[in-house]
């Protein structure tokens, strides 16, 4: 029996009656959750480190395009620390932390909604080309001083 057969549809094979989004993919396609990440992090602890070490850290963290979108915001430090914790929860989410990849290994953009999402490079890319991983899916939040981020890594079976 295939698991879109079943009546709790607990793996996550498309078609399945209880989903929505069925009628929008085509017929047995297979996402297969290879890896989950989060990661809370206080704003107050990223602003505490840009002032101490101000370019130093932001080169060692963050990639140009990451440095230029969050330098024009207005909330800049929640955005400098929901980038740090999406980069920690990509890279839990890989299952190595930072012992496997670096942190400018993990470059995370928005589009012009501010929607984010990721793009590996080097060794995180390798790492998740090794794994399967086809897609990483990141969301962000802020909320009484700190920056949260959960990443989910997704491969096709």
């Amino acid at each position: 029996m295939k698991s879109s057969e079943s009546a709790g549809c607990d793996r996550t094979v498309l078609p399945c009656p209880s989903r929505a989004l069925n009628s929008y993919l085509p017929r047995e396609v297979v996402f297969l959750l290879l890896g989950i990440g989060t990661d809370i992090v206080e704003v107050d602890r990223i602003r505490r480190a840009l002032d101490r070490w101000g370019r130093r850290f932001e080169r060692r963290v963050y990639t140009p395009a990451e440095r230029a979108y969050c330098g024009r915001k207005k909330n800049g430090y929640d955005c400098w620390a929901g980038r740090f914790a999406a980069k920690e929860a990509v890279l839990k989410a890989l299952g190595t932390g930072r012992d496997g990849a670096g942190f400018a290994d993990v470059e995370v953009l928005s589009d012009n909604l501010g929607r984010p999402s990721v793009v590996l490079k080097g060794r995180a890319q390798v790492m998740a080309q090794n794994r399967g991983v086809s897609r990483v899916l990141v969301s962000i939040a802020h909320d009484a001083g700190s920056a949260v981020a959960f990443a989910v890594m997704e491969g096709e079976g």
